[in-house]
């Protein structure tokens, strides 16, 4: 099977390719358009269907997409996809009130995504190392930053303010760590709902917790 869509994204052809492409070649053959026998059928496709064939009679380059949307092939393939869904719901409706397997929106239960995923998460950390080391220099530049306020402090009012200032210095910490880990979290969750979610490889909590348990090591250590 092959499924040929054009620069828009529109399909026009979608069945099978046959011995050396001849399914393909009948059936723009059909429609005006030739495939040279030197030609290769990929090639063809690519080059020539998919820019609109030869012009007509009136000047215009053949619409495919209109042209398979009008086509008996697709016309089998809705009634097939069509006897797919009825089926389905045959299949389920039989299967009320017995010993049937239940649906699931994921192939995978929900432990077991978490495990994976967090197991990935970590894996994918290890090898940001620059990741790791940014949020390490913050806390310990803070904390030496911090520490230093505290150097040879006595009863004085300048040390009594030097004392104040500690809560001020490690109010800034959590800022800073944010700052790092929001984008990096936001990166991973477009990339979640952009291909992971739609194909159903795991689910929202799964993602959620990889994430915050691959941040507790670090931020423990830091």
């Amino acid at each position: 099977m092959i499924l040929a869509l054009n620069p828009g994204g529109n399909p026009f052809y979608f069945g099978p390719v046959g011995d050396n492409g001849s399914d393909v070649i009948k059936y723009f053959a059909d429609r005006g358009t030739v495939c040279p026998p030197t030609k290769n059928v990929a090639e063809f496709i690519l080059e020539t269907a998919a820019k609109g064939g030869k012009r007509s009679a009136d000047g215009k380059r053949v619409n495919w997409n209109r042209a398979w949307c009008e086509s008996q092939q697709n016309k089998e393939m809705l009634a097939e996809i069509q006897s797919l869904k009825e089926r389905r719901i045959t299949e389920t409706k039989e299967s009320e009130g017995t010993q049937a397997k239940e649906q699931l929106a994921f192939a995978a239960p929900v432990a077991l995504q978490t495990y994976l995923l967090t197991k990935r998460t970590f894996t994918q950390y290890w090898r940001d190392s620059s990741y790791l080391y940014s949020k390490l220099f913050v806390s310990v530049l803070v904390g030496i930053f911090n520490g230093f306020t505290f150097y040879q402090l006595d009863n004085s009012l300048a040390s009594l303010q030097s004392r104040l200032f500690t809560p001020f210095v490690i109010l800034l910490i959590p800022p800073a760590i944010v700052n790092g880990v929001v984008p990096k979290f936001y990166t991973s969750r477009a990339l979640w709902e952009a291909r992971e979610h739609p194909s159903r490889t795991y689910g929202w909590f799964a993602f959620c917790t990889a994430q915050v348990v691959a941040e507790i090591p670090m931020a423990i250590v830091s």
